[in-house]
């Protein structure tokens, strides 16, 4: 649900993911969008934080995310796939 959540918004504000990976404890994207990244990882988890809820996976109650998040700035493109690469490669065996 938080991957469907977050190419959701991505498609809905136009951004274009490059890439995506959605651990237990965890999410990496990378992502291109027109604004600052403290609006996008907002939407990220605002959008994602409501599907879970919707669907009473999360109570109201409880916090999902922790505070604050990484955001580095990837200006040549072989910085964009090295970062696909971690994302799609780096996180470990899958769960």
């Amino acid at each position: 649900m938080v991957r469907e959540a977050i190419v959701e918004v991505a498609a809905y504000r136009q951004w274009t993911i490059h890439e995506l990976a959605v651990r237990s404890n965890r999410v990496h994207v990378v992502v291109s969008a027109p604004c600052d990244p403290d609006h996008v990882i907002t939407a990220f988890k605002a959008w994602a934080t409501r599907r879970l809820r919707q669907r009473g996976l999360v109570g109201e109650d409880r916090r999902v995310w922790s505070a604050g998040a990484s955001r580095k700035y990837l200006w040549k493109p072989h910085a964009v796939g090295a970062a696909c690469r971690y994302v799609l490669d780096g996180q470990g065996v899958d769960l």
